[in-house]
């Protein structure tokens, strides 16, 4: 009856066995930092999708997409009737692009960059 007492006071105060933490970040989890160390090489204020090919990147923002040159640029390379809701490169050539529908159906647009 104490063990069950015991238990169920640690269910509720978060003790024990039912303990909830976060282990330290030491070890196999130490923090990535790439990216807080990345160069920044431009600023797009709301950008929603980013897709890359491994040599381009491509930025999607509101109805249009863009191209990140080699001079550190945002080069338009298409706009579209309706906001832009998700990228993806094609490895066959070709930029997919998500645009929001009407009545919530989403529409697939591919493009060819």
């Amino acid at each position: 009856m104490i063990a069950f007492l015991q238990k169920a006071a640690d269910n509720f105060l978060g003790r024990g066995d039912a303990a909830i933490t976060v282990p330290p970040m030491d070890g196999p989890l130490k923090p990535n930092h790439i990216l807080d160390n990345a160069e920044v090489v431009a600023e797009l204020i709301g950008g929603s999708d980013l897709a890359t090919d491994g040599q381009t990147l491509w930025v999607a923002q509101g109805r249009r997409v863009y191209k990140l040159s080699e001079s550190h640029d945002l080069e338009q390379v298409a706009d579209f009737p309706e906001p832009i809701t998700a990228l993806a490169w094609v490895p066959k050539g070709g930029l997919a692009v998500v645009l929001a529908g009407r009545g919530g159906g989403d529409k697939f647009v591919r493009v060819y960059v």
